[in-house]
């Protein structure tokens, strides 16, 4: 019976595919680059239940770089209510965040996620929300930019979804 569930998984059957997905981690290299595609699309469907087209993927299959992709800002019409609480916590206008998988010339991977905030005052709240589950959060500034940029805690021990899951968690509780 297992292996007729796992070949659903294979298939891209749900729920049997979102069970697959939630035991991947990425961990060396962008090799598993398509693993890591599944799981950013699978938590942004699960958690945001993001329209497709407010997912924009980014970056190459290189040697050092990032892996990820785009959320944008929710359709007018048929959108969910964590999409539109993740906007009310970062941007009323351009990306919403970038989730994805950074990595360098050795392969070490980490994931992150970049909330886009249009204002300071709104990047200090959204910062004191996730720095309460993720304390080695850290803000930027990137040219005019505001960013709050959530990372792993060094003792994480959760899979890739569980992980972003958490994170988008805190950003829209």
């Amino acid at each position: 019976m297992q292996d007729l569930f796992e070949t659903f998984g294979d298939l891209g059957i749900n729920p049997f595919y979102l069970e697959k997905v939630k035991t991947i981690c990425v961990k060396t290299g962008m090799r598993e680059a398509r693993d890591a595609w599944e799981v950013l699309k699978a938590v942004c469907q699960d958690v945001l239940d993001a329209h497709p087209s407010a997912l924009k993927p980014d970056g190459e299959i290189r040697r050092s770089g990032s892996y990820g992709l785009y959320i944008n800002q929710p359709p007018p019409q048929r959108s969910s209510k964590n999409h539109r609480l993740l906007k009310a916590a970062t941007s009323s206008a351009g990306n919403l965040a970038w989730l994805g998988y950074e990595f360098d010339d050795a392969g070490d991977v980490h994931k992150s996620i970049w909330f886009h905030s249009e204002n300071p005052k709104k990047r200090e709240h959204l910062f004191a929300k996730v720095t309460k589950s993720f304390p080695r959060s850290e803000k930027t500034q990137v040219g005019g930019d505001l960013f709050v940029i959530v990372l792993p805690n060094d003792d994480d021990q959760h899979n890739d979804f569980e992980w972003f899951e958490r994170a988008l968690g805190c950003a829209i509780a």
